[in-house]
């Protein structure tokens, strides 16, 4: 205990905003500002050390309220998997909390963001293009650095998806999202749908830095915060509205998306000279019928596996045969030479119809396992089809989709 308090006082682990120049208003390349509030720049300063400072192999102990508090920089044993780090962390967290109440462990995520930041340049050129159709501020091309490092097929341990994590719910307000097609995991599709949301935020609330924190909590969520505080500053928000799931994560969500914002702008001078990646112009083609995956694949003469990873919202439902490629949708081909070959592909191989699903109506004593062999489709197949997270969560009355399997 000794050891800890003394810990405790020394002041290079307590003064976090040493070294960061205050950022009084971030302007952007659209023409919006977006303000930084003073009482937002200690998180704002934390945010910008675990983005540069220490990698996904280390962390900061600290003060989950005051960002300005860090107790120590926890070094995670190595050759371990994450859920052997997670006991460690939980350990050390145990022993500290002897002393402190206040407690919180941030994984560092330098590594992270310097590789994110490279994936950025595929995907930032049409991010820019949106935003600058719907005149929304380019700065919130950076968002994706917070949600998922510019990961296009990222997935949340909560459900949420692809390059700006889009939950299902709210997914399906902009998206095509079914047991075919899930256009989250289309970065241009969903580049489109977060910048709608975005630009409904910013309408219903008027401020940047709550239609920011929307994305992240909700926009009923934030019109609560603003009538319980009585405030319309982020920063008052933050440190006083003590809502219904508004825990660390959407507190600080502003601050961690401005201290993106930031790296991103000056990368170089925090990693060294760095090269964005480019993403190769491919064709796109909206088809006019239905299609077998296996006849695409062997028509244009490549890979099903190369097919699949040019078109990553087409669900294993498609790639296993049990539903076609789906009239309309747009298909990313390799080359031109591919998109030549598709008109022929489909006056041959083309369906007028989908695969027709069969349902089942769940009765007392069902299982998923006994109703897949009842069916005659395996039970993983049964559970993609109706996007069961947990196949021991059915119910009595639920109606369940049966996937044709050839």
């Amino acid at each position: 205990m000794h050891t800890i308090l003394n810990r405790i006082t020394r002041p290079a682990l307590l003064l976090l905003c040493s070294g960061f120049a205050p950022m009084p208003c971030m302007s952007t390349a659209g023409g919006t500002p977006l303000p930084t509030p003073q009482t937002l720049q200690p998180a704002v300063n934390f945010w910008l050390k675990v983005y540069t400072q220490i990698d996904d192999q280390s962390g900061y102990l600290h003060d989950d309220t005051d960002l300005n508090i860090i107790y120590d920089t926890i070094q995670l044993p190595e050759d371990t998997d994450r859920p052997q780090q997670k006991n460690y962390i939980t350990a050390v967290l145990e022993q500290w909390r002897a002393a402190l109440q206040r407690l919180r462990f941030q994984r560092g995520q330098a590594n992270r963001f310097r590789d994110g930041f490279i994936r950025s340049g595929a995907y930032k050129p049409h991010i820019h293009s949106v935003l600058n159709t719907l005149a929304l501020p380019l700065t919130l091309a950076n968002l994706p650095h917070v949600e998922s490092s510019f990961t296009p097929f990222a997935h949340s341990r909560v459900g949420a998806a692809g390059l700006w994590q889009f939950t299902r719910a709210t997914g399906r307000r902009f998206m095509r999202i079914d047991h075919v097609v899930d256009e989250r995991l289309d970065p241009d599709k969903a580049t489109v749908a977060a910048a709608r949301l975005l630009k409904h935020n910013y309408q219903a609330l008027q401020h940047w830095p709550l239609a920011i924190t929307a994305y992240n909590y909700g926009l009923a969520g934030m019109r609560r915060a603003v009538k319980a505080t009585g405030s319309t500053d982020i920063g008052v928000i933050a440190r006083h509205y003590q809502g219904g799931r508004f825990g660390f994560a959407s507190r600080n969500f502003y601050a961690a998306f401005l201290a993106a914002s930031q790296v991103d702008a000056h990368a170089e001078d925090y990693f060294g000279p760095l090269k964005r990646a480019e993403r190769p112009r491919r064709p796109r083609v909206t088809l006019t019928a239905y299609l077998p995956a296996t006849a695409v694949a062997k028509g244009l003469d490549i890979s099903l596996s190369a097919l699949r990873k040019l078109n990553p919202s087409l669900l294993i439902s498609v790639w296993r045969g049990e539903k076609y490629l789906p009239k309309g949708y747009q298909l990313v081909l390799p080359d031109n030479s591919a998109k030549a070959k598709l008109p022929q592909l489909i006056a041959h191989a083309g369906r007028k119809r989908q695969r027709r699903d069969r349902f089942y109506q769940v009765r007392r004593g069902d299982t998923l396992l006994a109703i897949a062999k009842h069916v005659g489709v395996p039970a993983s197949a049964l559970q993609r089809a109706n996007a069961l997270r947990n196949k021991h969560l059915i119910h009595i009355g639920q109606r369940l989709r049966i996937p044709t399997i050839h």
